[in-house]
């Protein structure tokens, strides 16, 4: 993977996916989130290449997503920044959307769970009033 260029594109989708729309990026972030910090931890797990490993984790880290400790030498940790932590409300989104589109009928999604036991509720779009947000009545900037 090539030294990360900010996109430039006016649209915040194009900007995100250029750092987050990698397959191997999300499943990093959905390892961090489960507390995974070390280097051989996120190999273990993710069975990927050691060198597609290093490339994703210096884009992440590059772009402020996941903070190397310390920055340089061996046995570092990667911790999500705030900016990573921003992304817990989209990766919950696509595990629900996966559990919910993606599975044989009959799947029965592990549910999410705060520490106290309490079930995290389907993600979903109000309006700042708190209405549901439908796809339907949308009024998005035109980007192109």
């Amino acid at each position: 993977m090539k030294t990360h260029r900010p996109s430039r594109s006016p649209c915040p989708i194009g900007r995100a996916s250029s750092i987050i729309g990698d397959r191997w990026a999300i499943l990093i972030l959905r390892e961090a989130f489960l507390g995974i910090t070390r280097f051989d931890d996120f190999l273990k797990r993710l069975r990927i290449s050691r060198a597609a490993l290093t490339s994703r984790l210096k884009l992440l880290v590059d772009t402020g997503v996941i903070l190397r400790d310390p920055p340089e030498g061996k046995r570092a940790d990667y911790r999500l920044t705030e900016s990573g932590k921003d992304l817990f409300t989209t990766i919950t989104a696509l595990r629900q959307w996966g559990d919910r589109w993606l599975f044989e009928e009959g799947h029965e999604p592990l549910p999410l769970k705060t520490i106290d036991g309490d079930e995290v509720a389907d993600v979903i779009v109000i309006t700042k009033s708190g209405a549901p947000f439908i796809p339907e009545e949308r009024a998005f900037p035109d980007w192109h």
